[in-house]
């Protein structure tokens, strides 16, 4: 069981990306920026399986990558591109329970 207060730390990041736009500050908000693209994408990557049992947290990385795919920086770009692409595997079954080929069938969350 995915502990509870993890999730919601999740959540957070997830909905704390929804507040990186980029400004006239300069570097150190593009960096904070950058860093949570880059903290996304490793979770995803490193957290396949959890990923793929929580719907809920699969809505919200895919909200943060277009979120980011928009984002004037084509690092931050790149890592939002690179998270799709560990998300899209972790949602979608490779087999099926009885080891056949699984049908594919987009999750809810996916807006093409």
């Amino acid at each position: 069981q995915f502990p509870e207060t993890m999730m919601k730390f999740l959540c957070g990041i997830m909905d704390f990306s929804q507040f990186c736009t980029p400004d006239a500050t300069g570097g150190e908000a593009y960096e904070a920026h950058k860093s949570v693209a880059v903290l996304i994408r490793d979770f995803v990557e490193a957290n396949r399986p959890t990923v793929g049992w929580h719907p809920e947290l699969q809505a919200k990385v895919y909200a943060a990558c277009i979120k980011f795919l928009q984002y004037p920086s084509i690092f931050i770009q790149s890592e939002a591109a690179a998270t799709v692409a560990h998300l899209m595997k972790a949602a979608l079954p490779e087999k099926g329970a009885d080891g056949s080929e699984a049908p594919v069938q987009a999750p809810p969350w996916l807006k093409l």
